[in-house]
């Protein structure tokens, strides 16, 4: 059986504006909008993490009970990973 292949940090494009934003849709019906936020107090972990679920900003216990703030980028490949096993 072929390794199913995650989507992960380098298959996002960010947008330009403030907070410059990301958006991907997984085919299990969940998604992830990505913030970068140039004015975080950790310069090392400017990425927010929002959850959604087709399209729809959601809460997944699995997850989080919260958006996911101050991560990396490989923080952010690692619950993009998470999400897409749901």
């Amino acid at each position: 059986m072929p390794k199913r292949k995650f989507l992960s940090f380098s298959d996002l494009k960010f947008s330009e504006g403030k907070p410059a934003k990301a958006t991907l849709n997984f085919p299990n019906g969940f998604g992830v909008n990505i913030y970068y936020r140039s004015s975080a107090t950790n310069k090392e972990l400017p990425y927010e993490l929002e959850l959604l679920r087709n399209n729809v900003p959601v809460i997944d216990q699995r997850i989080s009970d919260d958006n996911i703030g101050y991560c990396s980028e490989d923080d952010i490949t690692t619950l993009m990973h998470q999400i897409q096993r749901l």
